[in-house]
């Protein structure tokens, strides 16, 4: 556990960096007007960018490129980019150290990666620095979740009660396809994935070695009442801290707002976070505060 804290520590603190938006190659300021989307070159298909952003550069007038590169292999090298990339990178690095790794998708806009570490797996987010606070998008940033998709080259698993304490409230939400049609489509997916990393005669390989003790976890969080879930941690409560103010605030993750009664005058505050890479995790990995909005 250490060592992949140690390793989040890292990542975060000298390895890789958030970039909301790319700075121009010509001139080097930031290029800050959204052009949409452009096609990729085939050097950049190569390395799996399919989705290549422009951003034209005020100082000079030049269009910046920013391709959303999925090759880990390249991100190594480019060592910037948002959720996306940060998660692959990190699983790729993780990986290495030997730990088993798989994407956690949120679709709601969001991806992480997940650990397993005894015997069970463990939500870590390299943008954060954050390990083992699976409700902190929930309780923290307000995120109304709906699917959450685990994925490795080997399973695809639907995780999503791992990371709510309101299972109702999140199937309310859930309302793309019915949930026995979904349990369906992954369970082929699923397979297919096996198939394709069989290593056998038979053609299909064997379910993961973890997968009777997930399934277990996942059905024991579907059926717990929301007010018998477990609590949250304070490391959960915390809105987001990686992006800019403004685009943190545009996407409405800066920090759940909490009701507080002075008398009988309500206020609300927000719980907002900074975290220093240069703390241990004996010393507390999030500091908060309580800003008050009007």
């Amino acid at each position: 556990e250490d060592r992949l804290y140690d390793l989040l520590t890292w990542f975060k603190g000298d390895f890789f960096r958030w970039t909301d938006k790319p700075n121009c190659e010509q001139c080097g300021a930031p290029a800050t007007e959204n052009q949409g989307m452009i096609s990729p070159t085939d050097e950049e298909l190569q390395y799996g960018a399919s989705r290549v952003e422009a951003w034209m550069c005020r100082a000079c007038g030049v269009v910046a490129r920013f391709p959303r590169y999925n090759d880990p292999a390249r991100l190594l090298q480019t060592r910037h980019g948002r959720c996306g990339e940060w998660a692959n990178c990190f699983a790729l690095c993780a990986s290495a150290l030997g730990f088993e790794c798989r994407l956690a998708v949120d679709w709601t806009d969001h991806v992480w990666t997940e650990v397993w570490l005894a015997d069970r797996w463990v939500h870590c987010d390299p943008c954060e620095r954050s390990m083992d606070a699976p409700l902190m998008y929930e309780s923290g940033w307000g995120k109304k979740l709906s699917y959450i998709m685990a994925f490795s080259p080997r399973e695809v698993m639907d995780v999503t009660p791992r990371y709510t304490c309101n299972w109702p409230d999140v199937l309310s939400r859930r309302k793309l396809l019915g949930e026995r049609r979904l349990a369906d489509l992954l369970a082929a997916v699923d397979a297919w994935c096996r198939c394709l990393s069989a290593n056998t005669s038979s053609g299909l390989s064997p379910l993961p070695p973890w997968r009777m003790v997930e399934a277990e976890e996942l059905r024991r969080r579907r059926s717990e009442i929301p007010s018998q879930s477990n609590s949250v941690k304070p490391s959960e409560l915390c809105g987001r801290t990686s992006g800019s103010a403004e685009w943190r605030e545009s996407r409405g993750e800066l920090g759940a707002v909490l009701p507080l009664f002075i008398g009988e005058q309500p206020l609300e505050f927000r719980l907002e976070a900074w975290r220093s890479v240069n703390e241990t995790p004996e010393v507390s990995t999030t500091k908060a505060f309580a800003r008050c909005l009007g």
